[in-house]
């Protein structure tokens, strides 16, 4: 793909962020009791390596501001007399992008313990900087019982990708599941191979789409999110949690891991990036970005739309893998239509942030993602080869030809015919597609608020969500997809999440409250019920305790307690616990273990039983989805 960009700061690349995080209780003795340390670092430009001076950077608790510096000439920078607890750092320049790190946790420990360790992510448009995410994973203290891995979506953009699925197969141990071809078809995906439905989809950290295990042919899908839906344009960074464990405000409850896609924030200045490209395959884009803050007010607006033809630029074609051993005109006639592999995607973002005083910050954000695709050339575009269809007919022989060899019966314009195998073969090949005018829309949108104060030691968030996740299925009857032509899936979840969270020398105390409600509002296939038109399940209430707890310098714990219940899964207690000793400052040893108990498959419990799920494409179960009137949480 060619694209063009348009920066309204103009520069080349993308920073480096390198910190290190130093004790200082001990190196003085006059800091006041709260003080535990302090954070050191450089920010460096990645290409050159040089130091970059002048560098915005802020640092945050939660979504609460608590220092700011300026890095010097030599790209130094420094947080000192810092109260123990878990903090995030923003970064800002002339002609960069902002960044944010993952979570720095500052506690006691010795001088001579220190961190430096550097993740780059950049892009490598002209005229175009990021500074990159960072992650703290080999710090002192271990602030998730799981292994995390990043995928930069801007990077994803450059170098033409146009969903977050195909990102994310690059990381070693996530797999796509359902994928074909063709650009924009139905893709799901499973991380450490537990199923698509066991992977956990966040955005911003909270949970987003079809919620909870579902038998994985119910409108044709894989299970769980489908990443078809899943633009680049409104996300600053994705980060993929393999296997289940606590992260951020909201814990994981899949068995196979979570993928968080973390929206854009505001920037230290205003800045803004336009951009527009086209290339092959009817593919054009244009998005656009604008971040900044004014006074207490930041805020972040994101617009972007791709579209592509991708495979099928659009023509009649003859579907004769399907006419079976019927090769009538009429027949052929009938099979005969308008291909098309038409894929539209589409992303938007709305996000302020107010500081009401250095102590309360109030978070609103607003987001949007759909995509449109003619199911004519994305998915329903199979296609029976010559070989394939030579090899049915030499096997189900059932007449004689004129020539006396076996051949198989058809029926043709002059009547009922007996060809060889040779001559069924070139007749039966060919494309396979699932009927004229196929197609499906997805939407989902999203509503977020969090709000964030402190109040003494207490850092209180109280986050609640919105979201709606919409799928429209428009299929013909025909051989392929049965009697079924209409499928519609409408899931509002609703979620509110209350934390306090209290720093004290020698651990981080946080618990809290989770509550999600999920409601559907007219699932059902060309007019029979096949799932309900009430509440589909209360999912969850639970009440959580976590704590890192640093005893001495080379030890320390952090736990994580969920106490769950769900009138799908019932009460169940998830605890987590990662232990972590480092011996010298080049020797680190960690052992994790813990408990996960994922629902099991809500609409699979409610649509067992006699007859099953129904006919059509919709009565298939893949290996491990078989039905049971017995299904118990799902355990890890």
């Amino acid at each position: 793909m060619i694209a063009g960009a348009l920066n309204f700061r103009s520069a080349l690349c993308a920073l480096l962020l390198t910190f290190s995080l130093f004790d200082m209780a001990s190196a003085q003795a006059t800091a006041p009791p709260t003080a535990s340390g302090l954070i050191a670092g450089t920010v460096i430009d990645r290409r050159t390596a040089l130091p970059v001076g002048g560098a915005q950077l802020v640092l945050m608790q939660g979504d609460r501001s608590v220092a700011h510096t300026v890095s010097d000439q030599s790209g130094k920078f420094t947080f000192s007399v810092l109260p123990a607890g878990i903090y995030t750092i923003q970064v800002s320049a002339e002609g960069y992008q902002i960044a944010r790190s993952d979570d720095v946790v500052v506690t006691a420990a010795e001088a001579d313990v220190s961190l430096a360790i550097s993740r780059v992510q950049a892009t490598d448009i002209a005229n175009v900087k990021t500074i990159a995410h960072l992650t703290t994973r080999a710090s002192g203290l271990q602030t998730t019982t799981t292994v995390q891995q990043q995928i930069d979506p801007q990077l994803m953009q450059n170098v033409g990708q146009i969903r977050a699925a195909e990102g994310l197969a690059q990381l070693p141990g996530v797999n796509l599941v359902g994928q074909d071809s063709t650009v924009g078809d139905d893709v799901s995906v499973d991380i450490r191979g537990l199923k698509p439905s066991e992977t956990q989809v966040l955005l911003d950290g909270h949970p987003i789409g079809p919620i909870g295990v579902y038998p994985s042919r119910i409108g044709g899908g894989n299970g769980g999110f489908d990443y078809q839906d899943a633009p680049l344009f409104a996300l600053q960074n994705t980060v993929v949690t393999f296997g289940s464990g606590a992260t951020g405000l909201y814990g994981v409850d899949a068995v196979g891991g979570a993928v968080d896609f973390q929206t854009f924030q505001p920037s230290t200045h205003p800045q803004g990036n336009l951009k527009l490209g086209f290339g092959d395959m009817g593919t054009q884009v244009a998005a656009a970005e604008a971040t900044g803050s004014s006074g207490k007010l930041g805020y972040a607006v994101v617009h972007g739309m791709q579209t592509t033809y991708g495979n099928f630029p659009g023509a009649i074609i003859a579907q004769t893998g399907v006419r079976g051993n019927d090769f009538t005109s009429p027949t052929l006639a009938g099979i005969t239509y308008y291909v098309s592999g038409n894929y539209t995607i589409q992303n938007d973002l709305a996000k302020l942030q107010y500081a009401f005083s250095p102590a309360t910050v109030l978070t609103l954000t607003t987001y949007a993602a759909n995509s449109l695709d003619d199911k004519t050339g994305e998915g329903d575009n199979d296609f029976v080869t010559y070989d394939f269809a030579f090899y049915q007919a030499s096997h189900n022989t059932n007449c004689t030809t004129p020539g006396g060899t076996a051949g198989i019966s058809v029926v043709t314009d002059s009547g009922n015919q007996c060809y060889t195998p040779a001559q069924y073969a070139q007749n039966a090949s060919g494309p396979a597609g699932g009927g004229p005018g196929a197609y499906q829309a997805l939407k989902n949108q999203d509503y977020h608020a969090r709000l964030s104060t402190t109040i003494g030691k207490n850092e209180i968030v109280v986050d609640s969500y919105l979201d709606n996740y919409t799928q429209h299925r428009v299929r013909p009857e025909s051989f392929i997809n049965g009697p079924n032509s209409i499928l519609d899936v409408d899931y509002r979840s609703i979620g509110t999440l209350i934390t306090d969270d209290l720093s004290f020398s020698k651990h981080d105390l946080g618990f809290g409250i989770f509550a999600m409600r999920q409601y559907t509002n007219g699932d059902n296939i060309t007019g029979t019920n096949v799932l309900p038109h009430s509440p589909i399940f209360d999912k969850l209430d639970s009440f959580f305790v976590r704590d890192v707890y640093q005893p001495e310098p080379k030890l320390s714990f952090f736990l994580n307690a969920w106490f769950k219940n769900s009138n799908v899964g019932g009460n169940s207690f998830d605890p987590r616990l990662s232990i972590l000793f480092r011996p010298s400052p080049n020797d680190m040893i960690r052992l994790t273990g813990g408990k996960s108990s994922a629902d099991p498959a809500p609409l699979a419990l409610q649509l067992t039983g006699p007859g099953g799920i129904g006919a059509g494409n919709c009565k298939l179960f893949s290996v491990g989805e078989a039905q049971s009137p017995d299904e118990q949480p799902e355990r890890a």
